[in-house]
C-alpha cells in the first residue's frame, strides 16, 4: 500500500518552492517503482490464502501479527479478493485500515481505501506530467521555480515515461531503456476489458478497475462516510488514464514509434465503438424512466404496490443516470486519445523521409479523418498535390459534390472536429510535400 497523498503533498510543496532537492529526491525514490507498476497489484496467492484460514492469523508488514476471526475478518479477506483479485493479505491490510481510518469494518469501506489509492496514484502522475510540461512549454506560473528540483523532476519524470514496469519473480535481466515504455501501459490498461484468470503467485496484476468488479459490490464507501457507486469510480479512473495518455504523448511526440502509433490508434476505434453503445445504452435507459413515469403510479392498487413502484421508479433513474455519466465518460475518452494521436501526428509530418513512413502517415490520416466523420476521404493527385477536402474524389482526382455526413460520433463536439481539420490538413501537405514518398 503506498501513500500517494504523501506523494501529492510533495508535488504540491514544489510548485510553491517549500521543499528542498533532497528531499523531493528521496520521496522520488519511494515512489517509483510503485509508479512504474501503475495500477499494479498483487493477484490472489493460493498459499496466503491457504495459511489464513488454517491458522487464523496474518502476519502484516504494515500492522504486525494479526489474529482473525473467520466472521468478519478471513470472510471479508476473501470476498474482497474474490472481488478486485487482490492479494488475501493485502485485503486484511485494507480492512485493518478502513477500521482504523473510517471506523467501519466493510467490504465497502476496505474497497473505498483501494479505489481511492488507485486515484491517487494516478492524480500524482498526471500532477508530475503537468509539472514537466510546464517546464517545457513555460505556459504556466506555476512551473518549478528551483533549478535543482526542476532537474530531479525531470529526470523522474523521464524514467517514469521510458522504464517499464518491474514483473516479480520474473528474470529482469533487460535494464536498457524502453522509450515510450508509459504510453503503451497506458494504451494497455485503457484497452483491456477481459478479467484475467487468478494467479497461484503473487503476480502484479495490470487489469483495470472495471474488469475487476463483479455484480457483488456496487458501492464502495468516500472518506465522509458517505457511498459512491463503483461504476462512477470507475469512469473517474478511465478519464485519469486519458488525460495521461495526451500528457505522455505531448511530451514524447517525435519519440513515439509507427507501431506504438497504431497501437493509439486502435485504442481510439475501441472508444468510438464504447460512444457508439453507451449512447445507444443511455437513450434506452432515458426511455425506461419516461415509461416508467408514465405508467408506475396509475396501476399501483395498494400502498404496498405503491412503495414497490416507486422504488422501481428510483433504481431506473439511478440507472439512467450512471448510463448518462459512463456516455459523457466514453466522449472524454475518446476525445482526450484523439488529442493524443494529433500531438503525435505534427511532429510525424516532418519526418517523412520514406515510402513506408509517408504510407503510414496516410493510414493515420485516413483513420483519423474516418473516426471525426469528416465528410470524404481525402487523395493526392496524381502530380503529387493534395486533393480538396470536402467532397468524393473523382476518377480525375478533383473533388465531387460534398456527400451528406455522417452523424459525429462525439456527440456535442463539433468545435472539436473544426479543430482537428487543420492537423488533417497538415498531414496531406506533407504527403504531397513528400513527392513520390506519397503514392
Amino acid at each position: 500500500m503506498a501513500d500517494y497523498y504523501k506523494l501529492l503533498e510533495y508535488l504540491e510543496a514544489i510548485q510553491v518552492d517549500a521543499c528542498d532537492a533532497n528531499s523531493i529526491s528521496i520521496a522520488f525514490n519511494i515512489f517509483k517503482q510503485p509508479l512504474l507498476n501503475l495500477l499494479s497489484f498483487p493477484g490472489p496467492n493460493s498459499e496466503t490464502r491457504k495459511l489464513i484460514i488454517e491458522n487464523r492469523s496474518y502476519e502484516s508488514s504494515k500492522h504486525g501479527s494479526q489474529h482473525l476471526d473467520y466472521d468478519p475478518d478471513i470472510k471479508l479477506a476473501l470476498y474482497l479478493s474474490s472481488e478486485f483479485l487482490l492479494d488475501e493479505g493485502l485485503c486484511i491490510d485494507y480492512l485493518i485500515e478502513a477500521n482504523n481510518k473510517r471506523g467501519s469494518l466493510t467490504a465497502e469501506a476496505a474497497a473505498g481505501l483501494y479505489v481511492e489509492e488507485r486515484l491517487t496514484c494516478l492524480r500524482s502522475l498526471e500532477t508530475l506530467l503537468i509539472l514537466e510540461l510546464q517546464q517545457q512549454t513555460g505556459t504556466s506560473n506555476d512551473a518549478i521555480k528551483s533549478p535543482a528540483v526542476a532537474t530531479i523532476v525531470h529526470e523522474f519524470v523521464s524514467q517514469l515515461l521510458n522504464e517499464r514496469k518491474d514483473t516479480p519473480g520474473a528474470a529482469n535481466t533487460d535494464l536498457s531503456p524502453h522509450p515510450c515504455a508509459l504510453v503503451a501501459r497506458v494504451v494497455e490498461l485503457l484497452s483491456k476489458e477481459e478479467t484475467p484468470s487468478s494467479s497461484p503467485t503473487p503476480a502484479l496484476l495490470s487489469t483495470p478497475l472495471v474488469t475487476r468488479v463483479t455484480q457483488g459490490l456496487q458501492v464502495v464507501m468516500d472518506e465522509q462516510g458517505g457511498l459512491v457507486d463503483l461504476v462512477l469510480v470507475k469512469q473517474r479512473e478511465r478519464s485519469f488514464l486519458a488525460r495521461i495518455l495526451l500528457y505522455c504523448c505531448r511530451l514524447q511526440a517525435s519519440q513515439i514509434p509507427t507501431s506504438q502509433l497504431s497501437d493509439i490508434l486502435s485504442l481510439l476505434r475501441k472508444l468510438t465503438d464504447r460512444v457508439t453503445s453507451t449512447a445507444a445504452i443511455r437513450a434506452a435507459s432515458a426511455a425506461m424512466v419516461r415509461n416508467s413515469a408514465a405508467v408506475g403510479a396509475p396501476f399501483a392498487v395498494s400502498l404496498s404496490a405503491i412503495d414497490n413502484g416507486v422504488a422501481a421508479s428510483k433504481a431506473i433513474a439511478h440507472r439512467a443516470m450512471l448510463m448518462a455519466e459512463e456516455h459523457a465518460c466514453a466522449c472524454e475518452e475518446a476525445q482526450l486519445t484523439l488529442l493524443a494521436v494529433a500531438a503525435v501526428l505534427v511532429p510525424e509530418t516532418s519526418r517523412l523521409s520514406t515510402a513506408a513512413e509517408a504510407a503510414k502517415l496516410r493510414e493515420v490520416a485516413i483513420a483519423l479523418q474516418s473516426l471525426l466523420a469528416i465528410e470524404a476521404e481525402s487523395v493526392t493527385n496524381a502530380d503529387g498535390t493534395a486533393a480538396s477536402q470536402g467532397g468524393t474524389p473523382t476518377a480525375n482526382g478533383t473533388a465531387a459534390t460534398p456527400s451528406s455526413s455522417p452523424k459525429n460520433l462525439f456527440e456535442g463536439a463539433g468545435p472539436l472536429g473544426l479543430a482537428f481539420r487543420p492537423i488533417l490538413a497538415l498531414c496531406w501537405s506533407a504527403l504531397a510535400a513528400a513527392g513520390g514518398h506519397s503514392a
